[in-house]
């Protein structure tokens, strides 16, 4: 779970900011979720990387911000359907 949650946002991460940086164009969206801020009892793999990649998103936000490459994160709820 961690590898494919965080660890791979990171890698991505890494391997595409210097890149917008220097273009001072481009967008990273990274998709989190509610389980990471609020926590998932049975489920506290999932919730703990997406809380990693709540503060990777925030981590790296004031290194991109000089440029025009933001990072955004997106954590979705769900709900129900009548």
């Amino acid at each position: 779970m961690i590898d494919i949650n965080l660890k791979g946002v990171f890698v991505t991460t890494r391997a595409v900011l210097p890149k917008m940086i220097e273009r001072e164009c481009g967008r990273i969206v990274s998709v989190a979720s509610v389980c990471g801020k609020i926590g998932a009892p049975k489920f506290s793999h999932y919730s703990a990387s997406k809380l990693g990649v709540i503060g990777l998103s925030q981590a790296i936000a004031p290194k991109s911000r000089p440029s025009a490459s933001p990072s955004t994160r997106s954590a979705p709820a769900s709900s129900r359907r009548r």
